[in-house]
């Protein structure tokens, strides 16, 4: 999805993603309260966890465990990591 609305940003290397990353995490977080703890951060949480359990209980199949997750990250590391050498 994001790769579609913005190409240029999977042409990026892993460095400038980790900054454009950063920089958009500042915006939204940096002097803002938390919010996790406001009404409207509160619903907008339970809107997205009600949503994800609704795609969930639709389709249980199209579920990944936490250790496929965990592997593929640690597969992907040792990929990059081969890549560098």
């Amino acid at each position: 999805m994001i790769a579609e609305r913005l190409p240029e940003l999977a042409a990026m290397p892993v460095a400038e993603k980790w900054l454009v990353l950063n920089e958009l995490k500042e915006e939204l977080c940096g002097d803002h309260d938390d919010l996790s703890e406001s009404a409207e951060g509160k619903a907008a949480i339970k809107e997205l966890l009600d949503y994800r359990w609704r795609q969930f209980q639709a389709d249980p199949g199209s579920a990944t465990t936490w250790e496929a997750v965990r592997e593929k990250m640690h597969a992907s590391r040792r990929q990059r990591q081969v890549a560098a050498a």
